[in-house]
């Protein structure tokens, strides 16, 4: 597996790990329904920063420490093109950065101090953060899979006290976070994405690296070349920035996952609604000495 597609790859399976499902759906959007536009990542981070706070909460609650982490990784998004030609030159691709997550998720603060429990405290720790199974909600992806939360987890806890109902938080944020499955074909197929990226492919060609797609040219690196994968995210990142090429595709995902959720109840326009109204929440949690 090349690098970048590794790293695409660690931050879906991470996205999936994180997902939170309900059996409701949410309620009928009108037609012409306004957009509701995105958070920023500061504002993200904020909300996810307080759930943290949250977490350590329950679980001292429940007699255990929790460390809670103020920031992650600055991971980009690769599923159409990388445009952002200096974090290009500091991460490449972000391998890196992948690093970073791997080693967190085996010697990070939290896995070194539950792994030191011993045998009923762990198991006890792991029901606490967890839950135990038998309270849970279940909710049909837009992929028609179905997925499964516990209810009785200090992560519901947490995550009831930013947003409030947890039922319909968790049916709200799942669904529009699965979008990308049917709106990414839907974006490649077209015919301004097409014609970005050839526009695109001219120069990285120029550059260098004759590719048709950011794919091949991400296929092309050797393994383990921490400076072919700099060089070729740079010159990525360079000809989507000067093509446009980055932000035509962002468009397009906006406006085909738009019309997806519209399809679909909407989820997404709610999902940023709740999520923006709970910043309020967020802040006080994290203002509290």
């Amino acid at each position: 597996m090349g690098v970048a597609r590794k790293i695409l790859a660690l931050g879906l399976a991470a996205a999936a790990a994180a997902l939170v499902v309900h059996a409701l759906a949410a309620p009928a959007a009108p037609a012409h329904a306004a957009t509701e536009p995105d958070l920023s990542p500061a504002e993200w981070n904020r909300l996810r920063y307080a759930e943290e706070l949250l977490i350590r909460d329950c679980m001292r609650d429940h007699g255990f420490d929790y460390f809670p982490t103020s920031a992650r990784p600055d991971v980009r998004d690769l599923t159409y093109v990388l445009d952002d030609p200096a974090w290009a030159a500091a991460h490449g691709y972000g391998s890196d950065l992948t690093r970073q997550i791997e080693q967190s998720q085996h010697s990070g603060a939290n896995v070194v101090y539950a792994d030191r429990l011993d045998t009923d405290r762990r198991r006890r720790y792991d029901l606490a953060y967890g839950g135990s199974g038998t309270s849970q909600l279940v909710t049909t992806l837009p992929t028609g899979q179905t997925v499964t939360s516990n209810t009785d987890s200090c992560l519901a806890t947490a995550r009831t006290g930013l947003y409030g109902d947890l039922a319909t938080w968790i049916g709200v944020s799942t669904v529009a976070r699965n979008l990308t499955p049917l709106v990414g074909p839907m974006v490649t197929a077209d015919p301004s994405y097409l014609a970005a990226q050839q526009r695109w492919s001219r120069c990285v060609t120029q550059r260098g690296y004759p590719a048709a797609t950011p794919d091949e040219l991400r296929d092309g690196a050797a393994p383990d070349d921490r400076a072919d994968e700099i060089a070729r995210a740079t010159a990525e990142a360079g000809c989507a920035a000067a093509t446009g090429f980055g932000a035509v595709a962002r468009d397009l995902h906006e406006r085909y996952s738009v019309q997806a959720s519209r399809e679909r109840g909407d989820p997404l326009r709610y999902f940023r609604q709740l999520s923006r109204a709970a910043l309020p929440a967020a802040d006080r949690v994290i203002a509290r000495p």
